[in-house]
């Protein structure tokens, strides 16, 4: 679906993000649309969905304390500003440096140099051969060579 999956990445900053409840409205529809498409962003999504529900219901059963407001500020501050370093953060990584190669060619290469080389040899197989440009020396033919090849492989005795 994407290439170097940086929109999973992307997805699941922005379901942990979600999980806090710092999201924007654009990022929130962002994240909804993304989960549409990918399952594995949406179990993602829903078990810290589920973690936040069930730390909310131990929450509840928890007796009435109350937090310093300065200790509470503090904490909204770090987690604010985690979000915005989040945001600034994510941006597609460069190519080069993601270990696919440029576009993927990582791969493409060895696997375009070994259908290359397969072709050539198909190729060399399936052509007839050249005559000689002695007429005295004698080129085997291409059927004379599998028969030698057969043979070797037929009565050929293990070492």
């Amino acid at each position: 679906m994407n290439w170097f999956r940086f929109h999973c990445r992307r997805a699941r900053k922005f379901a942990r993000l979600a999980s806090a409840g710092c999201l924007t409205e654009p990022e929130r529809a962002w994240l909804k649309r993304h989960s549409g498409v990918c399952s594995d962003c949406r179990y993602y999504a829903a078990e810290l969905d589920g973690i936040r529900q069930q730390l909310q219901v131990w929450e509840g059963s928890l007796p009435e304390t109350k937090v310093p407001t300065a200790l509470s500020d503090q904490w909204q501050r770090a987690i604010q500003a985690e979000a915005t370093t989040a945001r600034r953060a994510v941006r597609p990584p460069d190519p080069l440096s993601a270990g696919q190669g440029w576009l993927g060619l990582g791969r493409a290469i060895p696997v375009s140099l070994v259908l290359i080389w397969l072709a050539t040899i198909g190729i060399h197989l399936n052509t007839p051969p050249v005559s000689s440009a002695n007429p005295g020396t004698a080129v085997p033919t291409i059927r004379e060579v599998r028969v030698v090849m057969e043979w070797l492989i037929t009565t050929r005795e293990p070492v």
